[in-house]
């Protein structure tokens, strides 16, 4: 067999370093690339592998708030006096009582209720003399509109009454009576304010027209009933 030993640069001293370099590239290698890289899917970030996510349920529809809107009934009682100015082609002047007994139903509205609306019939009775002692008695039955606001505790309102009855006058230097139908209307400002839950005061003042230019000034005793709110 021939020798390949001819030397530092014989072919067989080349084949050598050759193999030599190739074992030394190829243990280097896995250290210079390094392990194969496993990649694992991460599951999402708002998600939790373990659990099963459900849909959503469809919002419950909110309802809505309790409307504010509460009635009441109220029972009037409302003693007091009467002024009275005739017209030019009589221009007398009268004073007298009057009283008013009815009922009024009311409803607080609004987005708070603080409004009030309301109103009812009402008996109205005046009596009143001048100094000639001519007399006049006037009943009638009346509708009341109440426009106002306030709280649960007090209101104050917008008055309108008109209203038809009899009427009955008498002449005190001739004796003469006078029997006919009696009306009356006039317009005016009250107000009330509770002393306890079911009963309050208050006052009312009018002015009308009812054969004269007529003024009412009348205190209000009120009894309340129904749907009041919170208690006081």
């Amino acid at each position: 067999m021939r020798s390949c030993d001819h030397g530092e640069y014989s072919p067989c001293a080349t084949v050598r370093a050759g193999v030599a370099t190739t074992l030394a590239t190829l243990t280097l290698l896995p250290l210079l690339i390094g392990p194969p890289s496993l990649i694992v899917a991460e599951p999402p970030a708002n998600e939790d592998p373990g659990i099963t996510s459900e849909p959503e349920s469809a919002a419950e529809p909110v309802p809505p708030p309790a409307s504010a809107q509460k009635r009441e009934w109220m029972l009037v009682i409302a003693p007091g006096f009467d002024y009275v100015i005739g017209p030019k082609a009589n221009p007398y002047r009268a004073l007298g009582g009057g009283f008013r007994f009815g009922g009024h139903a009311i409803k607080w509205a609004g987005a708070k209720g603080h409004f009030l609306v309301g109103g009812g019939p009402i008996l109205h009775y005046s009596y009143i003399a001048d100094k000639t002692s001519d007399k006049i008695h006037i009943v009638t039955v009346n509708g009341d509109l109440l426009l106002g606001g306030g709280k649960q505790r007090w209101g104050v309102y917008w008055h309108l009454t008109a209203g038809l009855g009899y009427l009955q006058a008498s002449d005190g230097q001739t004796n003469t009576n006078i029997r006919t139908l009696g009306a009356r209307a006039a317009t005016g400002v009250g107000g009330y304010a509770k002393i306890v839950d079911r009963f309050s005061l208050g006052a009312l003042v009018d002015v009308g027209w009812a054969g004269g230019t007529w003024v009412n000034a009348l205190i209000t005793a009120n009894i309340h009933f129904g749907r009041r709110g919170d208690p006081l």
